[in-house]
């Protein structure tokens, strides 16, 4: 089991950067459409705000690693196909994390306050 860690790690140094930092994007926003359908078709078009804050808890969550990507591998996508390395794909990775996990922490608290009354 905790071989697998260290080759988890090697490959994520060896993946495409685009595909870390768009893939849980895409991945979330398709995610969060699937949640917000099916839960329309659910509710016969009546959601609650309690299933669309936990369905943005989740794709904020999944949208997330984009940035611990950015600044596990410290390099971001740049123009026109070249990776961009340094400083500032690391403050962007730092912005994304603080602004996802921030909003993570909204709609729980947004979630709390519905459920109590």
């Amino acid at each position: 089991m905790w071989s697998l860690f260290p080759r988890f790690l090697l490959g994520l140094r060896r993946l495409n950067i685009y595909i870390l930092v768009i893939g849980p994007i895409v991945l979330s926003l398709l995610l969060l459409g699937l949640l917000l359908f099916l839960g329309d078709r659910i509710y016969r078009g009546d959601v609650s705000e309690v299933y669309q804050a936990a369905s943005g808890i989740v794709f904020l969550f999944i949208a997330s690693f984009s940035g611990v990507f950015q600044i596990y591998r410290r390099e971001g996508p740049g123009p026109i196909g070249s990776p961009v390395f340094g400083i500032w794909p690391i403050i962007n990775g730092i912005l994304i994390t603080v602004v996802c996990w921030a909003s993570i922490i909204y709609l729980i608290v947004r979630m709390y306050i519905l459920i109590k009354a």
